[in-house]
């Protein structure tokens, strides 16, 4: 499956246009997202075009949050 990922009001979300669905992004890419921000001067502009990325879309055993993990 491929997404688009963008930052949000809520965070950093996967479109996924095969679904016609928004999912959270995984907390570890969240975290790899924010280290990158460190490293270039705007993450955002880079982002300026969203990104394809392969994904895997799944729900959290303990809980109703579903996220995309990006492989």
């Amino acid at each position: 499956m491929k997404g688009r990922v963008h930052k949000t009001e809520n965070g950093w979300m996967v479109e996924v246009p095969e679904v016609n669905k928004e999912f959270q992004l995984h907390p570890d890419d969240v975290f790899e997202m924010e280290e990158c921000s460190k490293v270039f001067d705007n993450i955002l502009a880079r982002l300026a075009e969203p990104v394809d990325v392969k994904l895997v879309v799944y729900q959290k055993l303990t809980g109703a949050i579903t996220y995309a993990k990006v492989f």
